[in-house]
């Protein structure tokens, strides 16, 4: 019941509006720039790599906070309102995947690393995904070979369509195999690795997924329950995708030029609608919460300009065979975005990081014998047998016990994020629940402030004024709700914080900085107070860790939490 009023009580802020979006094509009797076929909407952080006849392709990073290359984000893909008839869920009902990244920031270019964001105390791996649909003239650059003899036209803006999927892993293999001719150093080079190199090659369903409902630029608690990116205040989904609306004034029959809408929260344009993508992987049904064991066709994602609202979710998921009677399948509202990508087992060292890793997954989860972690134990028992067969069998259940210790491990890991959002949740509970008992005592002394010019008057005994009288006890008996409330919050707020320090200080600490490396990374005021919450919390964690608990008072959460003048209306020591 404490959770739920907390939920149902908590403030509402609401983004503030962004610049508004001037992308778009020109008018058909202006000349095209050749940008606006490879980037028409510039940002200082654009991955730009190079492509025949001196055009590019633009990408976008995904940072992934991680920890250690064995790590991986847990990922909940899927959607709930997708257009399905009822009884059809098993297409793309929510089920628990996970996505990672190849690289990490030494096997980057030098001149991309400065475009990275860094966070204190959290790493990240990488992947990096087309900032927008390839476009017609970027394909004919790199599968014909041939440059623009003439005027750039509207046409070479428009993402490039009717193409199999088959053609789709040409194109990648071919502009993969003219950069390592022409522009070997602009890939990523795996560290002391002299062979392996990042590629390109179509997204896998995870991938696509993650970045296109805003990979870590949007809060994990906003991914799991929301089926679409959050949006800029004052917009609506017609703002960032190209589709078919319930009640258009306007039915689109083609897709417009990339980057005719706004972007998504990690700046992907067209993610939603225009046409939709192709990715690596088949099509299975989700059934009990994972992917059903029948690979089909392979999937397609986003919707297109002619995908209704919920087709366009980054959930949705629609089965598309690789060849029908007509031989390959390809559609006029079907494109690709590509990923740039490389292998998890490079060499230059990297086999000695992943066996280190190994040994040491395991070691931080929760069951414990004799104090001791059962693999230490075990290892303690491999190394004084002599017996062939028994040491057979103790290496056997070390694996099994490995493999649950690795399931633990991660386990905690979620569990203590999952704290950690909540108890930042509690602390904007709070500081909500201060600013509405503020407003109820504004709103009582304005009653009793008329109550005295009644009074003054001489109609202390009028209808006005028992209606205010009624209304000043009704302001006290809020007010005193409000602050049991307050202190129901700050009672609870203490037993999480509990709850938090039974995990080991590695376990928690690696997930609180990833929170607040995932809340400082937009603007949006709601998630600037819950950057400052997680400052808060870090520093009453620090000193329960200290055994200084008796340091942290009500009063001192309080003056935490809250400024001045809501603090003075609380009057709780």
């Amino acid at each position: 019941m404490v959770l739920r009023w907390i939920a149902l009580c908590l403030l509402v802020v609401v983004a503030m509006p962004s610049p508004v979006f001037s992308g778009g094509l020109k008018s058909s009797t202006e000349q095209v720039r050749p940008e606006q076929t490879f980037n028409p909407n510039p940002a200082p952080d654009d991955i730009i790599l190079p492509m025949p006849c001196d055009l590019h392709m633009v990408f976008k990073a995904v940072e992934i906070p991680s920890q250690g290359l064995l790590w991986d984000r847990p990922l909940s893909m899927g959607c709930e309102k997708c257009d399905r008839p009822a009884g059809m869920e098993y297409y793309e009902q929510r089920y628990q995947s996970a996505i990672a990244g190849p690289f990490t920031r030494a096997d980057l270019p030098e001149q991309w690393r400065g475009l990275l964001a860094t966070s204190q105390g959290v790493t990240y791996n990488y992947y990096f995904i087309g900032k927008y649909e390839v476009t017609a003239l970027q394909w004919k650059a790199v599968m014909e070979g041939t440059c623009p003899a003439g005027p750039i036209t509207e046409a070479d803006t428009l993402p490039k369509t009717n193409i199999s999927w088959f053609d789709a892993i040409d194109f990648s293999r071919r502009y993969t195999e003219w950069l390592l001719k022409n522009a070997p150093a602009s890939l990523p080079h795996f560290q002391n690795d002299t062979k392996n190199v990042g590629y390109l090659r179509m997204p896998t369903e995870a991938e696509w997924e993650y970045a296109a409902r805003g990979g870590n630029r949007v809060p994990d608690e906003t991914m799991k329950q929301e089926d679409f990116f959050p949006m800029d205040h004052g917009t609506s989904l017609g703002d960032y995708a190209v589709y078919r609306a319930e009640g258009a004034a306007r039915i689109f029959d083609q897709p417009l030029g990339v980057g005719s809408r706004k972007p998504n929260p990690l700046g992907l344009y067209d993610i939603a609608g225009n046409v939709a993508e192709m990715v690596l992987d088949t099509f299975h049904f989700t059934v009990g919460s994972r992917l059903h064991g029948s690979a089909g066709g392979f999937l397609r994602k986003g919707g297109s300009f002619s995908s209704s609202e919920g087709e366009i979710m980054p959930g949705r998921r629609e089965e598309i065979a690789y060849f029908s009677d007509q031989g390959a399948t390809a559609t006029k509202d079907m494109g690709v975005r590509l990923v740039l990508s490389g292998i998890n087992t490079p060499d230059g060292g990297r086999r000695q990081e992943l066996m280190s890793e190994w040994d040491h997954l395991g070691k931080q989860g929760s069951i414990v014998i004799t104090g001791e972690n059962p693999l230490q134990e075990l290892d303690k028992l491999l190394a004084a047998t002599k017996d062939p067969d028994l040491n057979k069998n103790l290496s056997r259940l070390r694996s099994i016990i490995k493999d649950n210790q690795v399931q633990l491990e991660k386990k905690d890991s979620e569990n203590v994020e999952g704290l950690i959002r909540t108890t930042v949740y509690v602390l904007e509970a709070l500081r909500s629940y201060a600013v509405r008992n503020s407003m109820v005592i504004g709103k009582k002394d304005e009653s009793l402030h008329l109550m005295e010019e009644l009074k003054a008057k001489g109609q202390q005994n009028s209808d006005r004024y028992k209606e205010e009288s009624n209304t000043v006890a009704q302001y006290e008996a809020a007010r005193v709700s409000f602050i049991d409330g307050v202190v129901a919050i700050l009672n609870f707020y203490k037993i999480k914080l509990g709850e938090i320090l039974k995990y080991k200080e590695e376990t928690y600490m690696g997930n609180l900085n990833i929170v607040k490396a995932e809340y400082k990374k937009t603007d949006m005021t709601f998630m600037k107070n819950m950057s400052k919450n997680i400052d808060i919390l870090e520093k009453h964690l620090a000193l329960m860790r200290k055994n200084k608990q008796d340091l942290l008072t009500r009063s001192k959460i309080l003056d935490d939490v809250l400024v001045k003048a809501l603090r003075d209306d609380i009057k709780i020591q």
